[in-house]
Parts: structure tokens; sequence; C-alpha cells
């Protein structure tokens, strides 16, 4: 009889604090960035004894291959880049894409490793959802939880939601037993308030910038000629960059 070892709570729990220390990222804050990759370096040590006992179980796909393609083409790039702190920078940030990836799936315990992250996350998300219903409910802000705005803040609760709802289409046509009923409603539920959430911050945003057009509206009656076209031009640029 096979036992199971600690290697997929191990994994699971680094994969997660990873995605938690990459949400406070941003593209700019130092330090979550060299925790998140110390945590990644620590699942490669890992992963890297235990191919020193049991061989490296390599796939053989064309998605694997183009990632290492990716990854090869992504250090190829630093020997001709001009700024070498910045093209450091963007390649370990690049290049946990195809590094995360194969320490998946080179993992022999890949499934118990997906069933044990998909929780945490998916309370993750969830928390992240109650955060920016009270942003907008309480604080009457921008519901963007702890993104820098309500792009990135929608995208990650759409990934989530998505793997939710797949599971929970599904305990519809595969499960059995006496849970299988308590995961459908826990699914359900979990997925309906994902939902609600990317809504939510879909309708704040065009409340949002209804206002401020508005407001920057009412604010031109009142400017001269010279100054509001200034302005108009301004407001242009800032929302063509957002």
């Amino acid at each position: 009889m096979k036992r199971s070892t600690p290697a997929p709570w191990v994994c699971a729990a680094l994969f997660f604090l990873v995605v938690l220390s990459a949400l406070y990222y941003h593209g700019f804050i130092a330090d979550f960035f060299c925790i998140t990759q110390v945590l990644l370096l620590l699942w490669l040590l890992s992963a890297l004894w235990r191919w020193g006992r049991d061989g490296i179980p390599l796939p053989r796909s064309a998605l694997a291959l183009l990632l290492v393609a990716y990854a090869g083409w992504l250090a190829l790039t630093l020997t001709w880049g001009t700024v070498p702190n910045y093209n450091i920078v963007t390649f370990w940030g690049l290049g946990s894409l195809p590094l995360v990836f194969w320490l998946y799936v080179t993992n022999p315990e890949r499934e118990a490793l997906w069933y044990r992250a998909a929780v945490p996350v998916l309370l993750l998300a969830l928390a992240l959802s109650t955060q920016a219903t009270y942003q907008l409910m309480a604080k009457a802000v921008e519901p963007k939880s702890v993104f820098l705005d309500l792009n990135s803040h929608a995208a990650f609760l759409v990934l989530i939601a998505l793997a939710a709802a797949g599971y929970f289409l599904a305990a519809y046509a595969g499960w059995q037993g006496n849970g299988a009923r308590s995961w459908q409603l826990i699914l359900g539920a979990a997925v309906s308030v994902l939902v609600f959430a990317v809504a939510v911050g879909a309708f704040a945003e065009e409340d949002f910038h209804g206002r401020h057009r508005l407001r920057v509206a009412d604010d031109g009656k009142h400017r001269s000629p010279e100054v509001s076209a200034e302005a108009d031009a301004a407001e242009r640029c800032s929302f063509n960059n957002f």
C-alpha cells in the first residue's frame, strides 16, 4: 500500500505563498518580488531533492517544449540587453511562468498538489471579493481589493471563477457520495460570490468614470478656454493610460 507523503502539502503551501506575495508586488515593490522568487527557488530545491532520488519525469508535449523555448529565449535576451539590472528582473518575472509549469507537471503527486492548493486559493479569491465589496459599499471607493486597478482585480477573480465553475458543473456529472451535495452547494456559492464581485467591479468602473467626466465637465465651465483645452488633453491622456 502506497503511503501518502507530505510533499503535496509542502508544495501547495509554497504555491499559495507565491500567489499571496505576488498579489502585493504591483510591478514595482521589490520586497514582494524577492519573496516570490525565493519561495519559487525553495520549491525548485525541494523538487531537485526528489528528482535526485526518483529521477525527472520529463513531459513530452508541445506545450512543454514551447515553454522551454520561451525560457531559453528569455535567457538569450540577457546577452544583448542594455540595462542589465532591468533585464535580469524581467527575466525572473517572466520566467516564473515556465518554472511553475515545470514544477507542477514534473511533480509525481500533482493531482494531490492541485487539490490541496485549490482550496486556499479559492478562499483567497473569496476574501478579495469580500474586501472589494466592502470598499464599494462602506468606503465608496473603487472595489479593487489589493490591486492597483479594477481590471487586474477582475482578471484574477475570473481565473479562479472559471476553475471553480468547471468543478461546480462536473459535480453534477461525476461526483457521487454523501459529500457530493455539500461540495455542489459550496462551489455554487463560491462561483456566485466571485461573479457578483466581478459584476460589481464592472458597474463601479462605469459609475466612477461617469462621475469623473461630469466633474470635469462642471469644472470646465469655470475655466478659461486655454486652461480648459490643456485640462481636456491631460484627461484624455490619463484615460488612455488607464
